[in-house]
């Protein structure tokens, strides 16, 4: 489905409904107990499950290591280091497409995750939650915690975040326009 500037992938587009001729929103409600409290094992297990789609179809599969665009020795879906803390590199051995899943999982579930729910604790819309996953998995928790995105997440300001994610579209002060195709998905979901 051709949304603005971007395609998401067919995983997602059941999920987008439109609301005007120019805007869309994703419609998923999360799982509520009498009406009104998240379950929070439903909306993060929902959250991981969209944000491990956002970074298949951003990131694409590598099996042996290269550099993406900013310069950092990536494989798999966007791996950088592994779970002992050490830092991919280009000599290392290529890995299996199970690998890199396991890889993908295990940084979401440990690395990102974890950050996102420190960094903005109020967020429990799942998809909220995978946008934010997913730009923190791209950028890094660095980034998401010295950002004016975060503030505004903090204050509920829904629009002045997506104002904000749209801003983090450079890689060595060049504008790419996967980075612009990106943050316009993540944005969609907030």
């Amino acid at each position: 489905m051709w949304v603005g500037l971007f395609t998401l992938p067919s995983e997602l587009t059941s999920q987008v409904k439109p609301f005007d001729s120019t805007s869309f929103q994703i419609s998923m409600v999360a799982p509520m107990i009498n009406g009104s409290v998240h379950d929070s094992r439903s909306y993060i297990q929902e959250a991981i499950s969209i944000a491990i789609l956002l970074i298949k179809r951003f990131e694409g599969l590598y099996l042996t290591p290269y550099l993406c665009p900013a310069g950092v020795a990536t494989c798999g879906w966007g791996a950088t280091s592994y779970e002992s803390g050490q830092k991919v590199t280009l000599r290392d051995p290529a890995i299996s497409k199970a690998r890199a899943e396991q890889l993908l999982i295990w940084s979401i579930n440990n690395q990102y995750l974890p950050a996102v729910l420190r960094l903005c604790p109020g967020v429990t819309d799942p998809n909220r939650l995978a946008a934010l996953i997913d730009f923190t998995f791209n950028l890094g928790k660095g980034n998401l915690q010295s950002s004016t995105l975060r503030k505004c997440v903090n204050a509920g300001d829904w629009a002045g975040a997506k104002v904000q994610i749209r801003r983090w579209n450079k890689a060595g002060g060049r504008v790419l326009r996967g980075l612009t195709i990106r943050r316009e998905a993540e944005a969609v979901m907030l």
